[in-house]
């Protein structure tokens, strides 16, 4: 009869490749003669890391034996130490073995794993203290204030998902990118993970509870996407729009009509984006996704009853048009375009400058990008007139977006005006107006550049001496042409 030793053996051989089984079975067997060592392992494979404090929250009826509880933790060969920013000691179980462990649990005890999960936020929360929406509060105890998040999320699914929606935009608008990339590998585990089955026990005690979760899970999951790097954001976007599409499960449009349309114009950002992120049919396809999700808004947001939402909506419909038909070949390209247009100048009838100036200006922008696109696709007169259109917008939109102002975004419509006025440099027929289009072309590169630097904007700045090399090889070739 084989021993417990030659059947774990056995059971090595068979799992080999299966790091999760392998960590699990080498678990077992260590912990077999130990249930409360095997329970506080399985507590402490809850959060990224712990110490004797965090064992103390965790296990509260042996909160006062924590200490013993961590010196028998740590004899575990699995149980490394945590590089904890502060320098404070703390530990965690090895990954392969901390994820093993926590999928087993919630999917055979999910009741104990929302306990855990509530009892860790409420430990991290506290040690995180209030959230200050300044560049140096969102650093003050960063590293707990986002374990804390993911907990929440499970435990309270409402509640986390707002929480950690709120926090992504504080980290925004502080310019605090390492630590979005952080929130979004963390966010990231915990969806590919416990988050469904979490979410689904919420489901069934409030279900417009949990589509409110929904929503701002995919608030945030939108706006990590979109500032992280590619291959990471492309999951979390993906992950987005199957969050909102979750929430229209419940916001109907016929008992829910205004969250139904809100949901539908955030839903259509993110599958822009999405789309905009990926390459021939697929890209398309989402592209007409989102174009629909917009249309879809639009039944709700109507000018009459919601001007503002439906001008925004229409500029949303115009940038996803815009964007696919560029992407779209022939007439049918042009007729998307010319679709995009027209959106933009609806939005223009609500978006004035002197009531909703930066909407004026960005509707502008964006009116200034489909123009342009036309121009260059259209031939003689035509072109050179829906370019300089294009031109006379992107004009208009810096009249607003000053460099004091709005130094980013007055500077990418400095470089989207270098464009414009290549292009109409290209369609010119006369000589000297072709050299005064390159020449204000070469200004508006020249001015972009000022801050599109190498150090605080790297790839904007490629961009732009891109456009601005081709513009003076445009002069040049001019000159030699003349001499």
């Amino acid at each position: 009869m084989p021993t417990a030793f030659d059947q774990v053996i056995q059971d090595l051989n068979a799992a080999a490749g299966d790091f999760g089984k392998l960590a699990l079975i080498t678990f077992d067997f260590i912990v077999r003669d130990d249930p409360a060592l095997k329970a506080a392992a399985e507590a402490a494979a809850v959060p990224h890391w712990f110490d004797e404090a965090t064992l103390a929250a965790l296990l509260p009826q042996r909160a006062a034996e924590a200490a013993a509880v961590l010196q028998a933790l740590q004899r575990l060969p699995m149980v490394e130490t945590y590089p904890m920013e502060d320098r404070s000691p703390a530990w965690n179980l090895h990954e392969a073995t901390r994820t093993a462990l926590r999928r087993r649990l919630w999917l055979a005890d999910l009741p104990r794993f929302l306990e855990l999960s509530q009892r860790a936020a409420d430990h991290f929360g506290t040690l995180a203290g209030p959230l200050e929406k300044t560049k140096e509060g969102v650093e003050k105890n960063a590293p707990w204030r986002i374990e804390a998040f993911c907990h929440r999320l499970l435990a309270q699914p409402a509640k986390g998902a707002e929480h950690v929606s709120v926090f992504v935009e504080t980290l925004l608008a502080t310019h605090r990118l390492e630590r979005l990339q952080a929130v979004a590998a963390l966010l990231a585990e915990v969806l590919e993970g416990p988050w469904d089955a979490c979410a689904q026990a919420q489901r069934t005690r409030d279900a417009a509870e949990w589509a409110r979760a929904q929503y701002n899970v995919g608030l945030a999951l939108y706006h990590l996407g979109t500032c992280v790097a590619p291959q990471l954001g492309n999951r979390l976007l993906a992950q987005g729009v199957r969050a909102f599409r979750a929430a229209l499960e419940v916001y109907a449009r016929g008992s829910l009509p205004q969250q139904w349309a809100d949901t539908q114009n955030t839903l259509a950002i993110a599958l822009r984006n999405q789309g905009s992120r990926s390459e021939g049919a697929a890209g398309l396809a989402l592209l007409g996704e989102a174009v629909a999700a917009c249309r879809a808004a639009l039944e709700v947001y109507t000018r009459e009853s919601l001007p503002h939402d439906w001008a925004m909506t229409q500029n949303n419909l115009a940038i996803a048009l815009q964007e696919q038909g560029t992407r779209s070949e022939g007439a049918a390209g042009l007729a998307l375009l010319g679709e995009a247009v027209a959106a933009c100048r609806a939005a223009l009838e609500v978006r004035t400058r002197e009531s909703l100036p930066q909407d004026w200006a960005m509707t502008q922008n964006n009116l200034a990008t489909a123009l342009q696109e036309q121009g260059i696709r259209s031939e003689g007169a035509a072109g050179l007139a829906l370019l300089g259109e294009a031109v006379a917008a992107y004009r208009a939109a810096l009249e607003v977006r000053t460099r004091e102002s709005l130094p980013q975004k007055w500077a990418m419509t400095q470089y989207n005006l270098g464009i414009a006025l290549g292009c109409q440099g290209d369609k010119a027929g006369d000589r000297d107006e072709k050299r005064r289009l390159y020449q204000q072309a070469e200004a508006a590169c020249l001015l972009a550049l000022e801050v599109h630097t190498p150090e605080a904007l790297p790839y904007h700045h490629q961009l732009t001496q891109q456009i601005l090399t081709l513009v003076r090889a445009r002069l040049k070739a001019l000159d030699e042409a003349q001499a």
